[in-house]
């Protein structure tokens, strides 16, 4: 992008850029931190391709009380249909979507729950912050040091941080520790996968909540901190939800046990129960894929689905968008409170999931970790002051850029003290249209105890190619403009060696970036 023929401006009104690419006028703000920041972000994104140093302009207007608190919301295993749904997400569609801009090509890098959840805990990618696992000896909360985190880096800065809800995986071996950086902590620390038997770690006492469905509690939590901290702003809140993730108890309309295997599903609250029965099942081009011939072994030994499998994966989809309207609820009190509180208007809130959800896509059952679209795209909405309304961005965007957006937002740059983010503040992006849609993003999945044959490493590309380098000597190549879903493996067509070859030896160079080496 060369320079932009527009006026220069600091005004908290500069122009920024819709979806379809023509200026609109910003909402006027508060004049706080964050006004600042994202009307430098909006000018310096017009005037060029090299974003501006927004730590040190928010740093010059840090005398102002009136910086930003920002609200991360984290869903599990939810797909982007699961969440833009607004039959299935009313709330989150009406306090978020329709009030801030949703990015259309955000993926989880690395999609399993733990690696994702510690990417959006470091803004760095798996193979940097070294969580290649739900579990040790890879994984797990064993994995990950803790002492240096958006936790930490913000609480330095001087705001109130809190938890609520699911942390790390194996979190449960160690239910009274509280991580570092966390004034207020509301773990779920026995439980974990248990809508209605969790036990809480409550600022490092234990607390049972056996009986009470455990989006609610979570979410009660999460307003209630919201409700009492408005007054000692700024404050960063992380609620983080189970739902739609599988969990007990089992209920009597789960889906039976098909060919030895069962098709996990949630608890639903009593409420929201067979409020989707008889909702069928979206299938794709890529549901029940009819040749999967040119995928890896895993996926090409796999029969077709039988009637039982898409009856048990329907049933399973059903309660999936069942669990999140008690999430959906939780979103409403939680934005409800910021509204009461009167800090809606000086708050940000980020709306993403860990990862997404295979549901028959590619004769896979259910389930995540493979490359595949529904696994490794996830849902990405930002919402606040000088966020445009209803936007879309198409820029490929990752999980490790939330952090870095965050740190933007709170001009809280400074505190890293040398710590490497890989990912790239959002802002920009928001700001205008076509700011960073040149980005390769790195997809990769570590090894799971001994099925190492998952472990791959990828890109997605800014032109819209996928590429994957499995450790068996297989790979996969798509071109997603052409097939999004996936359908026509082009890696061993001869037509494409030249684009083959280009791809891999710009895999070579990135598979293990770190910090500016990542695109």
């Amino acid at each position: 992008m060369g320079m932009m023929q527009w006026p220069p401006t600091t005004s908290l009104a500069a122009p920024a850029a819709t979806s379809e690419g023509s200026p609109v006028r910003l909402p006027a703000i508060r004049s706080t931190t964050a006004a600042l920041v994202v009307a430098a972000v909006i000018t310096a994104s017009l005037l060029g391709t090299t974003p501006p140093n927004t730590g040190s302009l928010a740093q010059a207007a840090s005398t102002d009380d009136g910086r930003p608190n920002v609200v991360l919301l984290l869903v599990d295993d939810a797909t982007v249909r699961d969440v833009m749904d607004e039959r299935v997400m009313p709330k989150a569609a009406r306090w978020l979507v329709d009030r801030g801009v949703s990015f259309s090509t955000s993926y989880a890098p690395f999609p399993l729950c733990c690696p994702g959840r510690a990417s959006l805990l470091t803004g760095q990618y798996a193979h940097n912050h070294g969580v290649l696992d739900n579990s040790a000896p890879w994984g797990g909360i064993q994995a990950f040091e803790d002492h240096s985190s958006i936790a930490t880096w913000l609480q330095g800065a001087g705001y109130s941080t809190a938890y609520v809800g699911k942390y790390l995986n194996g979190y449960a071996g160690q239910p009274r520790y509280v991580p570092s950086g966390w004034e207020t902590w509301v773990g779920v620390a026995r439980g974990i996968h248990d809508y209605y038997g969790a036990r809480l770690n409550v600022d490092g006492r234990l607390r049972s909540v056996a009986g009470r469905y455990q989006t609610d509690v979570l979410s009660r939590r999460a307003r209630a901190y919201v409700a009492e901290e408005a007054p000692a702003e700024p404050f960063f809140l992380f609620a983080s939800f189970l739902a739609p993730h599988h969990g007990s108890p089992q209920e009597f309309d789960d889906p039976p046990v098909v060919y030895g295997l069962p098709i996990v599903t949630p608890a639903v609250e009593d409420d929201y129960r067979d409020v989707f029965a008889g909702e069928q099942l979206p299938r794709s081009a890529a549901f029940d894929e009819r040749n999967v011939s040119d995928k890896p072994a895993r996926i090409a030994q796999r029969p077709p689905l039988s009637a039982d499998e898409v009856s048990a994966i329907t049933e399973a989809y059903q309660q999936r968008q069942e669990s999140l309207r008690s999430v959906d609820d939780g979103i409403g009190r939680i934005m409800a409170a910021l509204r009461d509180s009167g800090e809606l208007s000086n708050t940000y809130v980020i709306l993403t999931s860990d990862n997404g959800y295979l549901q028959g896509e590619h004769r896979v059952r259910s389930g995540k970790i493979l490359p595949y679209e529904p696994s490794a795209r996830v849902p990405l909405v930002v919402r606040g002051p000088g966020i445009p309304s209803g936007a879309v961005r198409s820029q490929p965007v990752a999980a490790i850029d939330v952090v870095p957006t965050i740190l933007d937002l709170a001009a809280a740059e400074d505190q890293l003290a040398g710590f490497v983010m890989d990912g790239r503040s959002l802002l920009p992006k928001i700001a205008y249209p076509q700011y960073g849609d040149d980005r390769d993003l790195v997809l990769e999945a570590g090894p799971r105890g001994r099925m190492t044959n998952y472990r791959y490493h990828g890109l997605r590309t800014s032109n819209g190619w996928k590429y994957v380098e499995y450790n068996t000597g297989e790979r996969e190549l798509y071109n997603l403009r052409k097939d999004p879903h996936e359908l026509h493996n082009l890696a061993y067509q001869g037509a494409y060696a030249s684009q083959r070859a280009d791809l891999r030896k710009r895999l070579d160079e990135l598979k293990f970036c770190a910090g500016t080496a990542c695109p």
